[in-house]
């Protein structure tokens, strides 16, 4: 980490913090401090299989995001719009650098953008909570059950 740091020091990047390891419970806490939450994410990705899990991925930190009530800037992946869209999330393509940074550059410069997002991202979550994905769960097996029938 010492190097990471040496390299933040020497391009002027004072405000950026190097944490190490953040326990989970801790992890809230500075979703909370940040104005922008990324999910840098990358066509493919590479599972234990070593196959590529990019199109079934479901990452916790989508749903801790979104509850976050902070603006998230992510990469654009079929899989992660069947949870986002450009009401509640800014997006990029994931191989294209300088459209990462324009997006970055727009929700820093737009704080009015970041809350409409933050807002909606939150307002999503509500959609996720354990209760309602249960009542889904219970609506699709009436609605099966009463096919059978």
């Amino acid at each position: 980490m010492n190097e990471w740091k040496q390299i933040l020091s020497a391009a002027g990047l004072n405000n950026v913090i190097l944490t190490g390891y953040v326990a989970n419970s801790q992890l809230p806490l500075y979703q909370a401090a940040a104005d922008i939450l990324l999910m840098p994410y990358q066509r493919k990705v590479a599972g234990h299989s070593g196959g590529d899990i990019a199109q079934v991925t479901s990452p916790m930190k989508l749903f801790e995001y979104l509850a976050s009530g902070r603006a998230i800037l992510t990469a654009d992946l079929p899989v992660l719009r069947e949870v986002l869209s450009e009401s509640n999330a800014a997006f990029y393509a994931p191989d294209d650098l300088d459209a990462f940074f324009s997006q970055f550059d727009q929700l820093v410069r737009d704080p009015s953008l970041r809350q409409l997002l933050a807002d909606a991202a939150r307002q999503e979550a509500r959609r996720y909570a354990w209760k309602e994905r249960m009542q889904s769960i219970l609506n699709k097996f009436s609605i099966i059950n009463g096919a059978k029938k």
